[in-house]
């Protein structure tokens, strides 16, 4: 069985290990690889409906303070269906975006 027939078979047995969920957003380290940017939210993701815009700077996300983090280690994946509040830093205010993940298209 190739990979394609395992995953057919866990989307049918196990659909609480679909995989990951998608915001639209692509998000990049910032400096020294601390911290994320959102560098574009697709055009009708869930993080473009949320306001999310590229530029803003993620403060934190569901209350941790992602400023110093490190860039590999921030846990930003979720299964579909599991919402996330970004606070952003837009120019010089801070907002509070949530997001709710959309199952991968494919």
């Amino acid at each position: 069985m190739n990979h394609r027939g395992q995953l057919r078979l866990l989307r049918r047995h196990q659909p609480g290990h679909q995989g990951l969920g998608t915001t639209g957003a692509w998000l990049e380290p910032l400096r020294d690889g601390r911290g994320v940017r959102c560098r574009m939210a697709h055009k009708g993701s869930p993080a473009e409906q949320a306001g999310l815009r590229g530029g803003d700077e993620i403060v934190a996300i569901d209350g941790a303070d992602v400023r110093d983090t490190l860039f590999h280690e921030l846990r930003l994946g979720a299964a579909p269906g599991v919402s996330s509040t970004y606070r952003v830093r837009r120019a010089s205010r801070e907002l509070d975006l949530t997001v709710t993940r959309v199952a991968r298209p494919g």
